[in-house]
């Protein structure tokens, strides 16, 4: 089989698959008992694009958005990773949609791997709050590998947050392994996130957060009084030395 021919039963295996999971992300969503959205297509298509063109940190040009039945799907192209991310994560936020087939295509333009390496790792070592210094990096073809080492779940977060903003990064895999300096003990991380909750969130009468730690994954359950006091207690936890994981089990219950 010749080159030419390769590649366009590659495009063609490849629109398959693309068919074949809009497919059933469509089928998916509708309801299991047969109703659609309340919401016409156009209208959801006329909402995310006016969400998008909102943002500023969206693209004005490059993204086509089509819907059927409440599933939206997006094509085109954006410069960065965290435009996708915030593509999809708007697009969601959008009453009537139930699910997002994130498409979008992240163009790498002409940066080399060597070019990106250079900037993943500056912007690691240059990283204000957070020592990243345990911390590195591979890259091929747009895809950048974290792996090494970092002190809690939540600067695992951050070291793909700041990836991710990088223009020339297609994808993030993320490999960092959560370990402690101190080498805590689950019992000595369970006492310093109740510490740091106790410090950042009112709790009292039925208004308490509890926590409890297995291997570094930390449980939180018990009674909010508001969704802002859940989303303090779950960002105070995942930035505990420690903590490799959460497992938010906590219920909001207003006063």
């Amino acid at each position: 089989m010749c080159f030419h021919e390769r590649n366009t039963c590659r495009r063609t295996l490849s629109s398959l698959r693309t068919l074949v999971q809009f497919s059933l992300l469509l089928f998916l969503a509708i309801p299991a008992i047969g109703q659609v959205s309340d919401i016409p297509d156009s209208a959801l298509v006329e909402q995310v694009r006016e969400k998008f063109y909102a943002d500023y940190r969206m693209p004005l040009r490059g993204i086509v958005i089509s819907a059927y039945n409440g599933a939206i799907r997006l094509t085109g192209i954006v410069e960065k990773m965290a435009q996708k991310e915030w593509a999809e994560e708007l697009a969601y936020s959008i009453e009537g949609v139930k699910v997002v087939d994130n498409q979008l295509w992240v163009d790498t333009g002409r940066i080399t791997d060597k070019q990106l390496f250079d900037k993943v790792m500056t912007t690691l070592r240059n990283a204000r709050i957070t020592n990243f210094s345990r911390v590195r990096a591979d890259v091929y073809d747009g895809v950048v590998t974290l792996k090494g080492y970092v002190s809690c779940w939540g600067e695992k977060q951050q070291a793909s947050e700041l990836i991710m903003m990088l223009s020339g990064v297609r994808k993030i895999v993320d490999e960092l392994k959560v370990r402690d300096a101190r080498n805590r003990t689950d019992d000595e991380i369970e006492k310093a996130v109740t510490k740091a909750l106790r410090e950042k969130i009112s709790m009292y009468g039925d208004y308490k957060v509890k926590v409890s730690v297995v291997r570094g994954v930390a449980r939180l359950y018990g009674k909010t009084r508001s969704l802002s006091d859940k989303r303090t207690a779950i960002r105070t936890t995942i930035f505990v030395p420690g903590v490799a994981d959460v497992v938010d089990k906590i219920e909001v219950l207003p006063e």
